[in-house]
């Protein structure tokens, strides 16, 4: 799926071919492998997004058209796996991106809550913390309306990049620092940020 990523005309050429919805039926099938649902969840978000964080709204709609969003929806409530779940996390914010209609038809069917991935973000595993950190950067990204729910919903504590930011690794720094920088940019004044000791989270196994 790597074509498909960051590229407009691979994304739509995939989306006439009807590429979808084989994914989309391995993304439900009962013997798909952990390793391959991660593929298939990759995949699916790959193609909603392209360059600057730029939406497709023709890949998007075309998985919203075969009912991929309720199994997501599923996964990320219920898989064993964190990171099956922090990657549908990104994966949804991607379908969601710049996308209003299919924003509204999430939140309208009541099994998305932002608790979820915010449980993501303070887990013990630091990979799943920083992916899901990254996920609540796309959803809240250039959108008041996802910003302010995810306000209502409990907050980021910026303590939860800091072992990011002073880790020995440079992947770790670089994408600590990025995720700050999105939310600080396009949050308007630190709205996702709360302060260290405004909340407390029950962490992830």
């Amino acid at each position: 799926m790597a074509l498909s990523q960051d590229c407009r005309s691979h994304q739509d050429g995939l989306c006439k071919e009807k590429g979808v919805p084989p994914l989309v039926r391995l993304l439900r099938g009962s013997r798909t492998t952990e390793r391959t649902l991660l593929c298939v969840i990759q995949a699916l978000g790959a193609l909603c997004i392209g360059v600057a964080h730029t939406s497709n709204i023709n890949s998007q709609m075309a998985i919203a058209e075969e009912k991929a969003i309720p199994t997501l929806l599923e996964l990320l409530k219920h898989h064993r796996s964190l990171q099956v779940k922090v990657l549908v996390a990104q994966t949804l914010a991607c379908v969601m991106l710049g996308n209003q209609e299919l924003q509204v038809t999430i939140m309208n069917q009541g099994e998305f809550t932002y608790n979820h991935v915010l449980q993501l973000l303070h887990a013990q595993d630091q990979s799943i913390s920083l992916e899901a950190g990254y996920a609540l950067s796309l959803f809240a990204y250039n959108n008041k309306v996802q910003q302010a729910l995810i306000l209502q919903t409990g907050g980021i504590s910026i303590a939860a990049y800091e072992p990011f930011l002073e880790s020995e690794s440079e992947t770790h720094r670089a994408k600590a620092a990025f995720q700050i920088h999105m939310q600080e940019k396009y949050t308007h004044m630190r709205l996702l940020f709360l302060p260290v000791s405004s909340q407390t989270w029950t962490r992830c196994p």
